[in-house]
């Protein structure tokens, strides 16, 4: 996961850095942006996290520009774990 910041409400997005959050095609569940993950049963979405489309351009473009540098690294022996 990573941070997406949404600079009108200061609030900070915890995404996946996989789109599809590594759940099956049929898991229903949301996703928290304030837990940083799927809602356990019972458990809501945070409701002041409200995901726009600014959020969703801004984070497919985090995911493009990451993808284009993990492209472009050469390999290294340290490892960088996004939390």
């Amino acid at each position: 996961t990573f941070l997406l910041a949404d600079s009108r409400s200061g609030l900070r997005y915890v995404v996946p850095t996989d789109p599809s959050g590594g759940r099956t095609f049929n898991d229903n569940r949301m996703w928290c942006y304030r837990r940083g993950r799927y809602c356990k049963e019972g458990e809501e979405p945070d409701p002041q996290y409200v995901w726009t489309n600014e959020l969703q351009q801004a984070y497919e473009a985090a995911l493009s520009c990451n993808a284009a540098e993990d492209h472009a690294a050469s390999p290294s022996p340290i490892q960088v774990e996004a939390t």
